[in-house]
Protein backbone atom coordinates (compact mmCIF):
# COMPACT_ATOMS: atom_id res chain seq x y z
CA UNK A 1 0.00 0.00 0.00
CA UNK A 2 1.48 2.93 -0.79
CA UNK A 3 1.63 5.96 1.69
CA UNK A 4 0.14 9.30 0.14
CA UNK A 5 0.91 11.59 3.35
CA UNK A 6 3.21 14.61 2.61
CA UNK A 7 7.14 14.39 2.91
CA UNK A 8 8.36 16.15 5.65
CA UNK A 9 11.78 17.15 4.19
CA UNK A 10 12.58 20.22 2.35
CA UNK A 11 12.76 20.76 -1.38
CA UNK A 12 16.24 19.43 -1.37
CA UNK A 13 16.22 16.65 0.50
CA UNK A 14 14.01 13.17 0.10
CA UNK A 15 13.89 9.95 1.99
CA UNK A 16 14.18 6.83 -0.63
CA UNK A 17 12.02 4.96 1.79
CA UNK A 18 9.15 7.22 0.67
CA UNK A 19 10.08 6.23 -3.28
CA UNK A 20 12.04 2.69 -3.39
CA UNK A 21 11.41 1.87 0.53
CA UNK A 22 15.13 2.28 1.32
CA UNK A 23 16.35 3.65 4.48
CA UNK A 24 19.16 6.45 3.88
CA UNK A 25 18.26 9.87 2.50
CA UNK A 26 19.46 11.06 -0.84
CA UNK A 27 19.63 14.38 -2.56
CA UNK A 28 16.86 14.86 -4.61
CA UNK A 29 19.67 16.07 -7.90
CA UNK A 30 19.96 11.53 -7.39
CA UNK A 31 16.72 10.75 -9.00
CA UNK A 32 14.37 12.12 -11.77
CA UNK A 33 12.69 14.63 -12.50
CA UNK A 34 9.75 13.26 -11.56
CA UNK A 35 11.43 13.02 -7.85
CA UNK A 36 12.51 16.71 -7.90
CA UNK A 37 8.86 16.76 -8.01
CA UNK A 38 7.64 15.12 -5.48
CA UNK A 39 9.91 17.00 -3.56
CA UNK A 40 8.95 19.78 -4.02
CA UNK A 41 5.33 18.56 -3.08
CA UNK A 42 3.54 18.69 -6.57
CA UNK A 43 1.21 15.64 -7.21
CA UNK A 44 3.20 13.89 -4.20
CA UNK A 45 1.31 10.40 -4.16
CA UNK A 46 0.24 10.09 -8.19
CA UNK A 47 4.10 10.98 -9.02
CA UNK A 48 5.29 8.49 -6.35
CA UNK A 49 3.11 5.92 -8.17
CA UNK A 50 4.15 6.30 -11.21
CA UNK A 51 7.58 6.22 -10.55
CA UNK A 52 6.81 2.74 -8.52
CA UNK A 53 5.27 1.71 -11.70
CA UNK A 54 8.06 2.60 -13.99
CA UNK A 55 10.64 0.86 -12.11
CA UNK A 56 8.29 -2.32 -11.95
CA UNK A 57 7.91 -2.68 -15.44
CA UNK A 58 11.56 -1.69 -15.92
CA UNK A 59 12.37 -4.93 -14.26
CA UNK A 60 9.52 -6.85 -15.86
CA UNK A 61 10.64 -5.67 -19.35
CA UNK A 62 14.52 -6.85 -18.69
CA UNK A 63 13.70 -10.35 -17.01
CA UNK A 64 11.08 -11.29 -19.77
CA UNK A 65 14.02 -10.10 -22.43
CA UNK A 66 16.50 -12.32 -20.78
CA UNK A 67 13.98 -15.46 -20.84
CA UNK A 68 13.24 -14.46 -24.73
CA UNK A 69 16.94 -14.50 -25.28
CA UNK A 70 18.32 -18.06 -26.71
CA UNK A 71 20.22 -19.04 -23.74
CA UNK A 72 22.97 -21.54 -26.38
CA UNK A 73 24.91 -19.66 -28.57
CA UNK A 74 27.98 -20.38 -30.67
CA UNK A 75 30.88 -18.00 -29.92
CA UNK A 76 34.29 -17.60 -31.63
CA UNK A 77 37.13 -17.20 -29.48
CA UNK A 78 39.85 -14.80 -30.68
CA UNK A 79 43.29 -14.86 -28.75
CA UNK A 80 45.62 -12.05 -29.52
CA UNK A 81 49.65 -12.80 -28.77
CA UNK A 82 52.91 -12.96 -30.20
CA UNK A 83 54.07 -15.87 -28.60
CA UNK A 84 50.76 -18.27 -27.09
CA UNK A 85 49.69 -21.86 -28.41
CA UNK A 86 46.58 -23.42 -28.45
CA UNK A 87 48.54 -25.28 -25.55
CA UNK A 88 49.82 -22.39 -23.09
CA UNK A 89 46.78 -19.93 -23.91
CA UNK A 90 45.44 -19.76 -20.50
CA UNK A 91 43.09 -16.72 -20.95
CA UNK A 92 41.44 -18.16 -23.89
CA UNK A 93 41.45 -21.70 -22.49
CA UNK A 94 39.29 -19.71 -19.55
CA UNK A 95 36.85 -19.03 -21.74
CA UNK A 96 35.70 -21.33 -23.70
CA UNK A 97 35.63 -23.29 -20.00
CA UNK A 98 33.28 -20.84 -18.86
CA UNK A 99 31.34 -20.39 -21.97
CA UNK A 100 31.30 -24.56 -22.14
CA UNK A 101 30.14 -24.34 -18.05
CA UNK A 102 27.19 -22.04 -19.42
CA UNK A 103 25.60 -24.17 -21.74
CA UNK A 104 27.80 -21.78 -24.97
CA UNK A 105 29.14 -24.08 -27.50
CA UNK A 106 33.10 -22.50 -28.57
CA UNK A 107 32.43 -22.59 -32.60
CA UNK A 108 36.44 -21.45 -33.26
CA UNK A 109 39.72 -21.22 -31.18
CA UNK A 110 41.68 -18.97 -33.21
CA UNK A 111 45.28 -17.30 -32.00
CA UNK A 112 46.74 -14.14 -33.99
CA UNK A 113 49.33 -12.21 -33.58
CA UNK A 114 49.40 -8.38 -32.57
CA UNK A 115 48.78 -7.15 -35.89
CA UNK A 116 46.05 -4.36 -36.40
CA UNK A 117 45.27 -5.46 -39.90
CA UNK A 118 45.82 -9.21 -39.25
CA UNK A 119 43.85 -9.20 -36.46
CA UNK A 120 40.91 -7.34 -38.20
CA UNK A 121 40.74 -10.15 -40.90
CA UNK A 122 40.87 -13.23 -38.88
CA UNK A 123 38.24 -11.62 -36.44
CA UNK A 124 36.11 -11.10 -39.92
CA UNK A 125 36.77 -14.36 -41.03
CA UNK A 126 35.48 -15.64 -37.54
CA UNK A 127 32.10 -13.48 -38.06
CA UNK A 128 31.67 -14.91 -41.30
CA UNK A 129 31.49 -18.37 -40.31
CA UNK A 130 27.43 -20.24 -40.48
CA UNK A 131 25.57 -19.42 -37.05
CA UNK A 132 27.79 -17.24 -34.69
CA UNK A 133 26.33 -15.23 -32.71
CA UNK A 134 29.45 -13.47 -31.13
CA UNK A 135 33.17 -12.67 -30.52
CA UNK A 136 34.80 -12.94 -27.83
CA UNK A 137 38.84 -11.23 -28.32
CA UNK A 138 41.58 -11.69 -25.34
CA UNK A 139 44.49 -9.87 -25.28
CA UNK A 140 46.34 -6.77 -26.65
CA UNK A 141 43.55 -4.32 -25.04
CA UNK A 142 46.28 -2.24 -23.30
CA UNK A 143 47.88 1.17 -23.89
CA UNK A 144 51.48 -0.27 -24.88
CA UNK A 145 51.93 0.44 -28.90
CA UNK A 146 52.00 -2.84 -30.04
CA UNK A 147 48.28 -3.40 -28.07
CA UNK A 148 46.43 -3.22 -31.82
CA UNK A 149 43.15 -5.23 -30.48
CA UNK A 150 41.04 -2.01 -30.07
CA UNK A 151 42.16 -0.33 -33.12
CA UNK A 152 41.62 -3.14 -35.27
CA UNK A 153 38.22 -4.59 -33.41
CA UNK A 154 36.53 -1.39 -32.87
CA UNK A 155 36.66 -0.60 -37.01
CA UNK A 156 34.31 -3.43 -37.12
CA UNK A 157 31.43 -1.98 -34.96
CA UNK A 158 28.48 -1.12 -36.33
CA UNK A 159 27.62 0.47 -32.86
CA UNK A 160 29.14 -0.03 -29.53
CA UNK A 161 28.39 -1.12 -26.21
CA UNK A 162 30.44 1.44 -23.76
CA UNK A 163 28.83 0.12 -21.10
CA UNK A 164 30.43 -2.84 -21.19
CA UNK A 165 33.72 -1.34 -20.80
CA UNK A 166 32.71 1.05 -18.35
CA UNK A 167 32.01 -1.65 -16.38
CA UNK A 168 34.75 -3.76 -16.45
CA UNK A 169 37.03 -0.77 -15.85
CA UNK A 170 34.70 0.01 -12.58
CA UNK A 171 35.36 -3.59 -11.67
CA UNK A 172 38.89 -3.43 -12.04
CA UNK A 173 39.20 -0.20 -9.97
CA UNK A 174 37.44 -2.07 -7.11
CA UNK A 175 40.49 -4.65 -7.33
CA UNK A 176 43.58 -2.85 -8.69
CA UNK A 177 42.72 0.83 -7.72
CA UNK A 178 43.66 3.62 -10.65
CA UNK A 179 45.55 1.26 -13.03
CA UNK A 180 42.01 -0.01 -14.03
CA UNK A 181 41.88 3.19 -16.58
CA UNK A 182 44.90 0.98 -18.58
CA UNK A 183 42.68 -1.14 -20.02
CA UNK A 184 40.78 -0.22 -23.39
CA UNK A 185 38.36 -3.38 -23.43
CA UNK A 186 35.43 -2.70 -25.09
CA UNK A 187 32.45 -3.67 -26.65
CA UNK A 188 30.35 -3.65 -30.01
CA UNK A 189 27.37 -4.81 -32.25
CA UNK A 190 28.64 -6.11 -35.80
CA UNK A 191 25.03 -7.02 -37.60
CA UNK A 192 23.53 -9.02 -35.50
CA UNK A 193 26.66 -9.85 -33.55
CA UNK A 194 28.29 -9.28 -30.51
CA UNK A 195 32.20 -8.46 -30.11
CA UNK A 196 33.94 -7.86 -26.70
CA UNK A 197 37.57 -7.62 -25.97
CA UNK A 198 38.87 -7.75 -22.87
CA UNK A 199 42.54 -8.48 -21.32
CA UNK A 200 45.00 -11.21 -22.17
CA UNK A 201 45.82 -12.27 -18.35
CA UNK A 202 43.71 -14.76 -16.45
CA UNK A 203 42.58 -12.25 -13.99
CA UNK A 204 40.87 -9.61 -16.03
CA UNK A 205 39.42 -12.68 -18.32
CA UNK A 206 37.87 -14.32 -15.32
CA UNK A 207 36.60 -10.87 -14.03
CA UNK A 208 35.27 -10.18 -17.12
CA UNK A 209 33.56 -13.30 -18.00
CA UNK A 210 32.07 -13.94 -14.39
CA UNK A 211 30.78 -10.99 -14.10
CA UNK A 212 29.90 -9.18 -16.83
CA UNK A 213 30.08 -11.54 -20.11
CA UNK A 214 28.21 -14.76 -19.54
CA UNK A 215 25.26 -12.94 -16.97
CA UNK A 216 24.88 -11.18 -19.83
CA UNK A 217 25.79 -12.04 -23.03
CA UNK A 218 22.42 -13.67 -24.49
CA UNK A 219 20.44 -10.79 -23.33
CA UNK A 220 23.30 -9.06 -25.70
CA UNK A 221 22.88 -11.14 -28.92
CA UNK A 222 18.95 -10.84 -28.50
CA UNK A 223 19.32 -7.38 -28.37
CA UNK A 224 21.67 -6.89 -31.01
CA UNK A 225 19.34 -9.28 -33.40
CA UNK A 226 15.98 -7.20 -33.28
Amino acid sequence: MINCRQPEYSSFELSAQDVFGAEEKLTAMEFPSAVVGLCQGKDTCSQRESIQKEKVTYEMSVREHKEQAKQTLSVAVLTVSDTRTLENDLGGNLIASLLEQAGHRVSQRKIVRDECMVIRALAMELLDSDGVDALLVTGGTGLAARDQTTEAIEGLYDAKIPGFGELFRMLSFQEIGSAAMLSRASGGRRGQQVILTMPGSPAGVQLAMEKLIVPELPHLVHHAGK
